[in-house]
């Protein structure tokens, strides 16, 4: 039973080695706000780059700040994000 377990341990590891992978790239975006800077307001802001992030075929990663998004506006923001996947 430990051989079997071991070959295929081993046959597990060679797989994942041996596998062409495409380059990979992380994105991760912190601590969204719900204010308004620049010209564009916060909904007009994440609504473009959520669009961006979709159209390129890629995915995110949002890491929130609660005290900024600790109101209506903020679940709004993150409930949009979470509908995106």
């Amino acid at each position: 039973m430990k051989k079997l377990a071991a070959v295929l341990i081993f046959i597990s590891i060679i797989n994942v080695f041996t596998q062409e992978t495409k380059p990979q790239l992380s994105v991760t975006i912190d601590d969204p706000s719900v204010e308004t800077s620049g010209s564009m307001s916060w909904m007009q802001r994440d609504d473009a780059l959520l669009e961006a992030l979709e159209k390129n075929g890629i995915t995110a990663a949002l890491f929130v700040c609660g005290k900024r998004t600790d109101n209506a506006e903020g679940k709004v923001l993150l409930s949009k994000w979470n509908d995106r996947g």
